[in-house]
């Protein structure tokens, strides 16, 4: 449930990419039927739907094949980082493997065409990066991941407490210059109705869906 594959990219990043570079208007159209105490349709800024342009001009089925495949890279890329970074050997990399095979949020992420296994290929990216101290990097990629999912960029404060502060300016330059890329590119009106349809409604109470992975939900 919901019984169709993909439904998320078909019904939000896919008509999204259609949007961004057609008529930035009807980014945030609602799904007809949908229920109005509920998040529908495209949620993020309009910089994201960007990377999904090139997408929207395939049909609805080969983006959707090429959009799996590319979560399917995402998903086993981060595997293999985390592999590396823990240096895990033996039973360590099997039990590792079995915890992304069982991963419930995970695999309703893929199975929708969401964004989550992206944003975790960035942080495991952002680990790498803090191990091989290239903080700067680790900061951009905190960045690129709080833009699609606003409460990663706490991670900001933990890295103004370790006194990571080439983190901290690469996050801080990064989420700035990615947000004027979309004011620019998508006007201001765009991001007050972002606001408006997807933040503002749902900011004072708890969300109750089979899919919620949020604390209060």
């Amino acid at each position: 449930d919901p019984p169709e594959l993909f439904s998320d990219f078909s019904q939000a990043y896919y008509p999204a990419g259609q949007a961004i570079v057609q008529d930035v208007s009807r980014l945030y159209d609602r799904i007809a039927g949908c229920d109005e105490s509920a998040v529908c349709g495209f949620v993020n800024i309009p910089a994201i739907a960007l990377p999904f342009a090139p997408l929207s001009r395939l049909s609805l089925e080969r983006a959707e094949t090429a959009f799996a495949l590319l979560s399917l890279g995402c998903i086993a890329a981060s595997l293999y980082y985390l592999l590396a970074l823990t240096a895990a050997t033996g039973w360590r990399r099997w039990a590792l493997a079995a915890l992304f095979v069982t991963n419930g949020p995970l695999f309703y992420s893929f199975r929708e065409g969401n964004l989550t296994h992206v944003v975790l290929l960035l942080l495991v990216l952002a680990l790498v990066c803090i191990e091989r101290d290239e903080d700067v990097w680790a900061g951009v990629l905190v960045a690129c991941a709080a833009l699609i999912k606003l409460p990663l960029g706490l991670l900001g404060v933990y890295f103004l407490l370790k006194g990571r502060w080439r983190s901290v300016a690469g996050l801080g330059i990064s989420f700035l210059a990615l947000v004027g890329t979309s004011l620019l590119w998508a006007g201001w009106e765009s991001h007050v109705t972002w606001y408006r349809e997807s933040v503002l409604p749902f900011s004072s109470k708890s969300l109750a869906a089979f899919n919620v992975q949020s604390v209060d939900g």
